[in-house]
């Protein structure tokens, strides 16, 4: 799939049924959108899985955008551009709507592949807000085991963004350059066992 302009999406589907298993978003060839603000997979409580390759340079594009209890899967590669986000995740684009019954408003993020960054400013690697109400750590799982996270060619980047969530890694290696911050965790718990942090520019942390 390919895309010049801007505000496109690659692939997209919205559940409107309580099991997940009815939106299967499965990638296993080439998604490669350059205008701005663009999608490369969208998913409403179902499952996105990437075993492709996810090319999403313009600017402020997202490789993957899952919500709402959508389960979610890179195990190759997603590149991303100027303050662009390889995947965003959140339990609901609008908390203040009351959810139906069918609304889970959890997270589950697992990325053993690579998700990587172009010379540009404002990467994310991968960001997760738990923004349901009541909402506690388990409702936001990030597991980064044996996953790369390469941002080093942008300026004030942050590999891993999590809000009231849970992050699990082991054999994780996140590279960030100047001004950049490897895992930013706010309200959250992390299980850290070996990873490995390149600072590989001025005051990044």
């Amino acid at each position: 799939v390919k895309g010049t302009k801007d505000n496109q999406v690659a692939l997209a589907d919205d559940n409107s049924y309580e099991a997940v298993q009815y939106v299967k978003m499965t990638n296993n060839g080439t998604i490669d959108l350059i205008g701005g603000n663009s999608v490369g997979i969208y998913a409403n409580r179902g499952q996105i899985k990437n075993n492709g390759m996810i090319q999403v340079l313009g600017d402020k594009n997202i490789g993957i955008f899952s919500e709402n209890g959508t389960d979610t899967e890179n195990s190759t590669n997603i590149n991303v551009g100027n303050g662009g986000v390889g995947i965003y995740a959140v339990s609901h684009q609008n908390p203040s709507v009351p959810p139906s019954i069918i609304e889970a408003q959890t997270i589950k993020v697992k990325n053993s592949g690579i998700i990587t960054a172009a010379a540009g400013s404002n990467a994310i690697g991968i960001y997760a807000k738990n923004n349901k109400s009541g909402g506690v750590f388990g409702d936001a799982q990030i597991d980064l085991t044996n996953g790369t996270i390469d941002l080093g060619a942008s300026k004030n980047a942050i590999g891993v963004f999590v809000d009231n969530g849970e992050i699990h890694e082991n054999g994780t290696t996140i590279t960030v350059g100047e001004n950049g911050i490897g895992i930013y965790a706010k309200d959250s718990d992390l299980n850290l066992n070996n990873l490995t942090i390149n600072l590989n520019g001025d005051n990044s942390l």
